[in-house]
């Protein structure tokens, strides 16, 4: 009996589950939240959360407007480093301030 290495039945099995879009924008999901962890100041990071990849706008949730700003600013680190990372599905950003915090300074 021959076995084949799981991660050349992986990619099929995904195909085969009609998921593999779904398991795709997780990962792109991941690798996003890892990004911004890296690009924005840590004071910035908590309530920013990656919500959702959709046609190739990604939505991020961020505590205030400031830190929207802040990401709006570094946009195109952000998309660079992305493409770099997962290929061209990202295509634009979204942030959604939640008004959480007030404690990131405007300026």
């Amino acid at each position: 009996m021959t076995f084949l290495p799981l991660k050349d039945l992986l990619p099929r099995a995904l195909r085969t589950a009609k998921i593999a879009d779904q398991v795709q924008a997780a990962q792109v999901l991941d690798v996003a939240q890892r990004v911004l962890a890296q690009l924005l100041p840590p004071q910035a990071m908590p309530g920013v959360q990656v919500l959702q990849l959709w046609q190739g706008t990604l939505t991020i949730r961020v505590p205030s407007s400031a830190v929207a700003n802040e990401l709006r600013l570094r946009q195109g680190d952000m998309l660079r480093q992305l493409t770099a990372q997962v290929g061209p599905l990202v295509q634009r950003l979204h942030c959604r301030p939640t008004g959480e915090r007030a404690d990131y300074p405007e300026a």
